[in-house]
């Protein structure tokens, strides 16, 4: 259940944990949304929180960092605030902590050219690779998406 439910919400939704609110405090998550029961466990959790406008944008793509921080919060990582090799997180990276975790974890790495490209969305094929390598997921064969 657990697993299901951080890769529901963070398919659909865009956020990083900062703060706890519940999915009925969002307007822009209606009752009967597909995800509001996800997004509103999650956010109870404290794995993941609205905008400062109040917002939770459900439909916006989940961003590399974003993915980073809730993953890390859901498995419990410390934040390392230490030296990492991407080109493209300066020293002074408001979220550092986290690109170094992912980075010593595995869980996320960078390209070929040294960039972790922490705002770029994430596609589904790379969550696919974010969740087996965080929860240690083995393939199943039996299961194609032709997309």
């Amino acid at each position: 259940m657990k697993k299901s439910l951080l890769t529901g919400a963070v398919l659909s939704a865009s956020l990083l944990a900062t703060s706890t609110a519940s999915a009925e405090s969002f307007p822009d998550v209606s009752e009967d949304y597909w995800a509001q029961e996800s997004i509103s466990a999650l956010s109870e959790r404290g794995i993941m929180s609205g905008f400062p406008d109040g917002t939770f944008k459900p439909g916006e793509p989940v961003k590399r960092i974003q993915a980073g921080a809730m993953i890390a919060e859901e498995l419990g990582l410390e934040a390392q605030n230490t030296t990492h090799n991407f080109n493209d997180i300066p020293a002074d990276f408001p979220s550092k902590g986290v690109v170094s975790v992912m980075e010593r974890t595995g869980i996320i790495g960078g390209d070929s050219e040294g960039n972790f490209r922490p705002y770029e969305p994430v596609t589904r094929a790379q969550m696919s690779a974010i969740l087996s390598r965080a929860y240690n997921l083995e393939a199943n064969q039996n299961y194609y998406f032709t997309d």
